[in-house]
């Protein structure tokens, strides 16, 4: 093992004192190296390597395609069922969305334990980028790898609709949401969710989020309370780290 000597003046050695005292490090060193990790973690997630993507001619108009690491992952008639696709194949990494022919026209939307840091690339369809995350949803014994979108200004998180009738989730109760287009009433389930190595049964609202977008379920405060998010925008890099 390499060793590294770090010259820090007191003010900094008293504070990282402080930090130990009241976190789960057991030494001023270990809380280095977890911040190393952390910073190292972050660079290599932004400096992978990114390719020019060519759509091959033999693809049909009007089709969609994720591309994982300038390879293609996925083929398919909307951005969510490549988006999908593409997160079930590669948990682990981003995926770059394109179109054979003319350019996806995007609408705007408004939606009112890892002992390590996770991180994963903005994902992109077309130049417009989303900060996604790959998680697991469902029954126990029927978990599906999906993307999902960290959305800090929703109370509850969102699950697409199909997969609340293609779990045949039973309705707990409905809530009365406020939204950009005013008070709408929608129902609430109960399901788990898998986020790297922590598990958790929580509540979802059931909306419709339009197969033009590259997520099934928005993650809300209900479930972000529990995980540590990171949003690098100037790097266009999403970490999470479970307690």
């Amino acid at each position: 093992m390499t060793i590294l000597n770090i010259g820090i003046n007191e003010k900094t050695k008293k504070k990282l004192k402080d930090i130990v005292k009241v976190s789960e490090y057991k030494t001023v060193s270990e809380l280095v190296r977890s911040t190393i990790n952390a910073a190292l973690k972050i660079e290599e997630t932004q400096r992978a390597a990114s390719q020019e993507i060519e759509i091959p001619e033999w693809i049909p108009e009007g089709k969609y395609i994720a591309f994982v690491k300038g390879s293609i992952a996925a083929v398919g008639d909307s951005i969510a069922e490549v988006s999908r696709e593409a997160a079930a194949k590669f948990p682990n990494e981003s995926c770059i969305i394109r179109r054979q022919g003319k350019k996806i026209q995007l609408r705007e939307y408004v939606f009112s334990a890892f002992s390590e840091l996770k991180c994963w690339q903005y994902s992109m369809v077309e130049d417009r980028r989303f900060p996604l995350i790959v998680v697991r949803i469902g029954p126990k014994n029927n978990l599906q790898t999906i993307r999902a979108l960290p959305d800090s200004a929703a109370s509850m998180s969102i699950l697409k609709k199909e997969y609340f009738e293609q779990f045949k989730l039973p309705v707990l109760r409905t809530e009365k949401v406020f939204s950009a287009g005013g008070i709408v009433e929608l129902e609430v389930v109960e399901t788990h969710l898998r986020i790297n190595e922590l598990t958790l049964k929580s509540e979802f609202l059931v909306g419709e989020i339009p197969d033009e977008l590259p997520f099934d379920l928005l993650i809300g405060r209900n479930i972000l309370d529990k995980l540590d998010l990171y949003l690098l925008g100037k790097k266009n890099v999403v970490c999470i780290k479970d307690p």
